[in-house]
């Protein structure tokens, strides 16, 4: 896990109309928080072998109500450091997921992907790949 605005789609994520950000600390210090739940979110990033670039794509593709279903036959494992990069920000509660494809190029990671949100029980499935229980 990582400070909310320490990845590049922290600034689309914080556009979405239920994300709200809270200063503290003077204003030294932000927070994003999933407003309907009031849970925080997190950003993390995973990086991933070459070979699972077109079921990510697949997932970001996919119409909300075939989410679940492409997240069913996903395997996801996660290596140190990978041709791809996935950027996730997630409420603690798991109701909200965005998330990002990059791909590695010229020394530099490079969006492969728009940044794609979820909410609801479409948000803990996709949640679901990236963490266990």
């Amino acid at each position: 896990m990582s400070r909310f605005y320490s990845v590049e789609i922290a600034d689309a994520v914080s556009l979405n109309a239920n994300i709200e950000i809270r200063k503290s600390f003077f204003g030294l210090f932000r927070s994003a928080y999933y407003i309907p739940t009031q849970s925080k979110v997190e950003s993390f990033a995973f990086f991933y072998d070459r070979l699972v670039r077109e079921d990510l794509e697949n997932l970001l593709k996919a119409d909300d109500d075939k989410v679940a279903d492409v997240v069913r036959h996903l395997t996801l494992a996660a290596v140190p450091n990978g041709n791809l990069k996935v950027e996730l920000c997630v409420s603690r509660d798991r109701r909200f997921a965005a998330l990002r494809l990059y791909r590695f190029h010229n020394l530099l990671y490079c969006p492969l992907s728009e940044v794609r949100c979820f909410e609801g029980d479409v948000a803990v499935a996709v949640a679901s790949l990236f963490f266990s229980k």
